[in-house]
């Protein structure tokens, strides 16, 4: 029974997952593939390279598109001179539609100074959009603004508050 739980977990992560995901160990508990550490790193079309890494991400066998993770770390160039770093307590990403509910408090740090610090957003990654109606506080060197809702289009290229 154990083998068996344990090749149905490796099938699925192996169909479902990227292949250069990193994992340390693989369970089933209540109907899901439970995780722990799983870390990826890729480059994007524009052949920038970002990671990401949890310390559990917990995949339903019933619906292999949607990924919980847990307490997540991800890394990212916006551009050459520019890294953003995001801490999460957590985030549930779907892979058929390429979104990301970040849905608990979470903040993003540019290696420029600048801090925001979101309640919660909703990231579409094909469109390049970025949404959150919960309030949201961006601080830098020199001044900081307070506002009840973001709305980025465009990969960041238009911001409204």
């Amino acid at each position: 029974m154990l083998i068996g739980a344990i090749f149905v977990a490796v099938s699925v992560v192996r169909a479902f997952l990227p292949e250069n995901l990193q994992i340390e160990n693989a369970t089933i508990e209540n109907g899901k593939i439970v995780m722990q550490n799983p870390a990826i790193s890729r480059r994007n079309k524009q052949d920038i390279s970002y990671s990401m890494k949890a310390t559990r991400a917990l995949q339903d066998i019933a619906n292999p598109d949607i990924i919980t993770l847990e307490t997540i770390h991800a890394e990212m160039p916006v551009n050459d001179t520019l890294i953003a770093t995001v801490e999460a307590t957590s985030g549930i990403y779907d892979r058929g539609r390429n979104t990301l509910d970040m849905n608990a408090p979470f903040s993003i740090t540019m290696n420029n100074g600048l801090v925001a610090d979101f309640q919660a957003a909703y990231l579409d990654i094909n469109a390049g959009e970025m949404e959150t109606k919960k309030p949201i506080a961006i601080s830098m060197k020199g001044g900081s603004i307070v506002a009840q809702s973001l709305r980025m289009t465009d990969k960041g290229t238009h911001c409204y508050i």
